[in-house]
């Protein structure tokens, strides 16, 4: 589930789409638990984030892509509750089109 708060990073950050020809939406996961379980999650993470932009930008892009790493890839250190709060992320990366567009 997004927080009002993501949604709102979200919306903002969705003005790129106009110019993006492919984004790519990778779920992530702290390491705690089976690897069947995060994955899952991690999908999951993946999945509320491209429904929310396809929601507020539904003709861009073309080609959005999902991928979902559970344990794997961390950013923070998974032996504090902050580190492995970090760790739970979504990254989005917009391509943009090589061609000169608006």
């Amino acid at each position: 589930m997004l927080t009002p708060v993501h949604r709102t990073l979200l919306n903002s950050a969705a003005k790129a789409l106009g110019r993006a020809q492919r984004v790519l939406i990778v779920g992530r996961t702290d390491n705690v638990g089976p690897d069947a379980p995060n994955q899952a999650i991690a999908l999951a993470r993946a999945d509320a984030v491209r429904d929310h932009i396809k929601r507020i930008s539904p003709s861009h892009p073309n080609d959005i892509r999902i991928d979902a790493r559970g344990l794997c890839c961390y950013i923070a250190n998974n032996d504090t509750p902050e580190g492995r709060a970090r760790n739970r992320r979504v990254e989005v990366v917009f391509t943009a089109s090589s061609e000169g567009g608006p």
